[in-house]
């Protein structure tokens, strides 16, 4: 290696060591952080939770509706409060856009009223009224539709 690719590497290592040693000791910070630094240091530590990754839904397809020739399918939904820690969930909403089951069936057992999960406009269905979903708890309901329709969160809060 010459003289001048030694030198190069050695100006090269000097300034990523004083870089840094000057990160590490706080001596290179903006004086005006950005807008999302503000942002973050402005948020105080009990803001609430983002919930929606705490709503499971397990779905089974329990076979054809009996005596149906159209191919009608009855399947089975069962939404799932997994947060853990442990939080109560309410207000969970769910996308249900182009969702046509034909027919919405209280799934025994466990007994569901049938307005834990209902339409509440063209985009989203709402469980059990808005209301509590408690630890572990389930809400269940089967519909018959000819296709299995892909549930996902739209909003929850905790």
């Amino acid at each position: 290696m010459g003289r001048f690719q030694s030198a190069a590497a050695v100006v090269a290592v000097s300034l990523l060591l004083l870089f840094l040693a000057t990160d590490a000791a706080g001596l290179g910070d903006d004086p005006s952080p950005s807008p999302a630094k503000q942002l973050q240091q402005r948020q105080p530590p009990d803001l609430p939770h983002f919930c929606e990754g705490d709503v499971e839904f397990i779905e089974d397809d329990e076979g054809p509706v009996p005596g149906d020739q159209s191919g009608l399918r009855t399947f089975r939904v069962e939404i799932i409060n997994k947060s853990a820690p442990a939080r109560v969930l309410s207000n969970v909403r769910v996308s249900c856009t182009g969702f046509d089951g034909v027919a919405l069936i209280v799934a025994p057992p466990p007994p569901t009223p049938p307005g834990d999960f209902r339409r509440i406009s063209e985009s989203e269905c709402l469980v059990n009224g808005g209301g509590q979903v408690t630890p572990a708890q389930s809400v269940v309901f089967q519909y018959e539709s000819h296709s299995r329709y892909p549930f996902q969160v739209a909003s929850a809060s905790c």
